[in-house]
């Protein structure tokens, strides 16, 4: 219970509800409240199971990601990604990318609240037609979309051009550069370059990974670079990869169009499926 004082962003509070009849009989929501004496209303000694709300910081239309933004990084605790995923949203929502950004990949960007109409967008942008390189040496993955829809990152400027640069140096068997996982669906990739270092030949610099219900489904990759890092002599496995949770938890309606794929080490291609229903890629 909440005695003087007040709440702050981020706080989760829990309550149930009681009420009694004329009769002196308690009913309770959720059900399991229970009174030491008579009145019962008046003399709560337990309850059941709780209904909880959370406190969220509202979100900007238009947020800045980059030094002297108003975050410092996409990934890092704190950040752009903490912030949205924690959000409930109103209108459509733009992060910009104001300057290079190091980043840790310890967040994932999940999925928000909305109020009102709904179906809301996310796009991550550059701020300008200026080359804006996100990248850090990544155990794990350096951006994920965890179980997240209708994100777009777009690395466009006036409709042209690959203003954003997603780089994962790390040469482990696990360092995606980007990943869906957890039914990341119905998202958009436009206009991107993305560098990796995976030494995994069943695992891409983007990566299409485990679903829970559905898989990750209807995904657009397009007018992107994927290669190998520019920056160093490192080969790279695999560009492309998507490994299902099971024939019927799979990947499925992924389309990659009009992207250039190249410098890749892997015998097998470079691209890797498994428990793959359907996936369309064009030149």
């Amino acid at each position: 219970l909440l005695s003087g004082g007040g709440v702050a962003e981020g706080d989760t509070i829990f309550y149930f509800v009681v009420a009694q009849d004329d009769a002196g009989n308690l009913t309770s929501n959720p059900p399991g409240a229970t009174a030491s004496a008579s009145p019962p209303v008046t003399n709560i000694s337990g309850h059941g199971t709780q209904n909880s709300f959370r406190i969220f910081k509202p979100l900007k239309v238009v947020n800045t990601v980059g030094v002297g933004g108003d975050y410092a990084s996409l990934t890092g605790p704190g950040g752009a990604f903490e912030a949205v995923s924690n959000s409930v949203l109103a209108e459509n929502v733009v992060i910009k990318v104001t300057s290079d950004l190091d980043e840790t990949g310890n967040v994932t960007l999940k999925q928000w609240q909305e109020t009102g109409g709904g179906h809301y967008t996310v796009t991550i942008q550059s701020d300008s037609a200026t080359l804006r390189t996100i990248s850090g040496s990544v155990p794990s993955d350096l951006l994920t979309l965890d179980g997240v829809s209708r994100v777009i990152i777009d690395g466009r400027q006036g409709g042209a051009g690959r203003f954003l640069l997603f780089r994962n140096s790390y040469t482990g068997t696990q360092s995606s550069t980007l990943r869906f996982v957890n039914d990341a669906s119905s998202n958009t990739v436009r206009n991107c370059v993305f560098e990796g270092a995976c030494a995994n030949t069943t695992r891409g610099v983007i990566d299409f990974g485990t679903g829970v219900v559905t898989g990750n489904d209807n995904n657009l990759i397009t007018g992107c670079q994927v290669r190998d890092v520019s920056t160093a002599v490192v080969p790279v496995e695999v560009l492309v990869g998507s490994a299902g949770s099971s024939a019927t938890i799979s990947n499925s309606g992924n389309t990659l169009e009009n992207n250039e794929l190249f410098n890749f080490n892997s015998t097998i291609g470079f691209i890797y499926f498994s428990f793959k229903i359907s996936l369309h890629v064009s030149e």
